[in-house]
């Protein structure tokens, strides 16, 4: 899936570039699909711990702590692509509800300014916490004589960590979900208003021929579909690291513990 993943956004963002970023959408999209390449890329990078000990710098790696470390980058991404996504939803939602004004609208004319403040305002939440982990030499369970690097957790990435957690995988999650919920029901009552002034408009001038087109159309219909199967996809892939988060908010040795390897 991540090679998928990664061949598709290369693609994607090659037709991208070609087509020119210049317009609104395609630089949205274009911002979308270099995101997602780069989660694609992380949870490559992930599966080579789980072969085992991995290679890093000067030594070796125990793969549970490279996994655990490496699972934050694709955090980062996640939650960059996440946020894009709500942006962009909500930039069609306003486009279908007000299509005459949308040109107009703030989020028209400043939505290249919007995205560079999403990228500013989730790196600079994961700078410090992707900057207060220690890597310290230890030795290898396996062999005496090697020496493997270990990853620990200081008080200030903690305290970073439960701060991204209620930020991130609480607050912002369920906001971002109860957006998209939002905007799949705007939109489609937005489609369902323009498909009965369009039926009226019919029915007065009682053309015959054209009261067929009236009501919505097949390919109206799909889209409606499609925002409605979006949304709930969305909805549901996000619930699993919602209950993630608040296993770690709530239960201390989930994280670290106990019952720690139950994250890995």
């Amino acid at each position: 899936m991540a090679a998928w993943s990664t061949l598709s956004n290369v693609l994607n963002i090659i037709v991208f570039v070609k087509v020119g970023l210049k317009e609104r959408v395609n630089f949205n999209l274009f911002c979308l699909s270099c995101s997602d390449l780069m989660e694609a890329a992380t949870i490559a990078a992930m599966s080579v711990g789980f072969v085992g000990d991995v290679e890093l710098l000067f030594g070796l790696m125990d793969g549970t702590y490279y996994l655990l470390y490496i699972s934050w980058y694709r955090a980062l991404f996640v939650d960059i692509s996440s946020a894009l996504t709500v942006f962009i939803t909500i930039e069609r939602c306003r486009c279908v509800v007000r299509p005459l004004t949308f040109n107009t609208s703030f989020i028209a004319r400043r939505g290249k300014g919007i995205v560079f403040v999403i990228l500013v305002f989730v790196l600079v939440n994961y700078l410090p916490l992707l900057t207060t982990f220690e890597f310290i030499p230890s030795e290898s369970q396996y062999s005496p004589n090697l020496t493997i690097i270990i990853v620990t957790y200081s008080e200030l990435n903690l305290a970073v960590a439960r701060y991204n957690d209620l930020v991130f995988g609480i607050t912002l999650a369920a906001l971002c979900q109860f957006i998209i919920f939002v905007c799949a029901l705007l939109m489609f009552r937005g489609l369902q208003k323009t498909s009965k002034v369009r039926s009226t408009n019919v029915l007065k001038s009682n053309d015959v021929h054209s009261q067929a087109k009236g009501a919505m159309t097949s390919k109206e219909r799909r889209v409606v579909k499609m925002i409605l199967v979006l949304a709930g996809l969305y909805t549901t892939s996000c619930l699993p690291q919602m209950a993630y988060c608040w296993a770690r908010v709530i239960i201390p040795d989930f994280a670290d513990g106990k019952i720690g390897n139950l994250q890995v």
